[in-house]
């Protein structure tokens, strides 16, 4: 499979993970559970802190690259 096929479909199964974890009003838990706070998780991502409050809000979603690598950090944080 090319390397580019692999990482749209990550992409896309993140994006899927993280549009359920909003719905669920559960990825400010999951956050929280794994002791960052959202100024931690924008530093990771490389993003301003309210991306993140709005990913959390629902109001916006991430880029899938950064649905990977917010989904990486926290499941890294259990």
């Amino acid at each position: 499979m090319a390397t580019s096929t692999k990482a749209a479909r990550d992409g896309a199964q993140a994006l899927t993970r993280v549009r359920n974890l909003v719905k669920t009003d559960r990825l400010r838990e999951h956050r929280e559970d794994s002791g960052l706070s959202q100024s931690d998780v924008a530093r990771y991502l490389g993003v301003a802190a309210s991306n993140v409050s709005r990913w959390e809000a629902g109001k916006s979603r991430p880029r899938p690259d950064h649905a990977v690598a917010l989904l990486e950090l926290l499941d890294g944080h259990q």
